[in-house]
């Protein structure tokens, strides 16, 4: 383990990240280069991908050597990052040959803490050049897509959504038996019909990362993966892929 040590003022977004991301996979492994930190990995149980890329400019230090990388129990470092204010600065280190992070918060109550690092992942890496390229795309307010979802999936008890775009419009819709919703989401360019149905709950999940973030990019196509986006200008971008319910009738 190569010597790592970062520092922040703005740990909020680190723990809104992993925590939403902890909610999806137990463990990270996050990747240093000159533009910052970087992680992908693939969600339990494979029918969801994960990435995020947080700028080097939101650090006050920001210190690696090439090829550095951590894997850390997520659980671990959200129990801590709880106990962030808003005026607290957050360091995180790691040492040559000691396989522990070492997580200071720096505040009117300083708070140190060690906790272990993960040898290898058990998670899958994405196969990120199946997922790209994807019909459809939209811009809508953050804000607007969560009031959507809830709109849509307040009918029946099953887990799932169907985005359908039709006519340059894009609904979110559901069906459970005898009931059925329709909302509608934005406006679009995409005058032909597309329809592709996915779990609600994983939406939910992706919507918790993005929390603070004005907008939100949508990408999909007639079962094909779904495409959520979340970017903070100058600071981080989080987006995450999620595979789509297919009838095999």
């Amino acid at each position: 383990m190569k010597m790592i040590s970062i520092k922040t003022t703005n740990g909020k977004d680190l723990r809104t990240i992993f925590s939403g991301i902890s909610t999806l996979a137990p463990e990270l492994e996050i990747e240093f280069d000159d533009i910052g930190m970087k992680a992908s990995t693939m969600a339990t149980g494979n029918i969801s991908a994960i990435f995020f890329r947080i700028l080097k400019l939101n650090f006050s230090e920001y210190t690696f050597e090439a090829g550095d990388k951590v894997i850390i129990r997520l659980q671990d470092i959200c129990d801590i990052l709880k106990l962030l204010k808003d005026d607290d600065i957050l360091e995180l280190k790691t040492s040559s040959g000691n396989a522990k992070l070492f997580v200071y918060i720096h505040g009117k109550k300083e708070k140190d803490y060690e906790i272990p690092l993960l040898i290898e992942s058990n998670l899958n890496k994405p196969p990120r050049d199946k997922i790209e390229n994807l019909v459809f795309s939209v811009n809508v307010f953050t804000e607007e897509f969560k009031e959507c979802m809830d709109a849509a999936t307040v009918i029946g008890k099953e887990k799932n959504v169907s985005f359908l775009n039709e006519k340059n419009i894009l609904y979110l819709t559901k069906t459970d038996v005898t009931r059925k919703s329709r909302v509608q989401l934005s406006p679009s360019k995409e005058e032909g019909k597309l329809l592709s149905r996915y779990n609600s709950d994983y939406i939910y999940k992706f919507l918790a990362s993005g929390t603070g973030c004005e907008h939100t990019l949508i990408k999909f196509g007639t079962d094909l993966p779904l495409h959520v986006e979340f970017v903070k200008q100058d600071k981080f971008k989080i987006w995450f892929f999620l595979g789509p319910i297919v009838d095999n009738n």
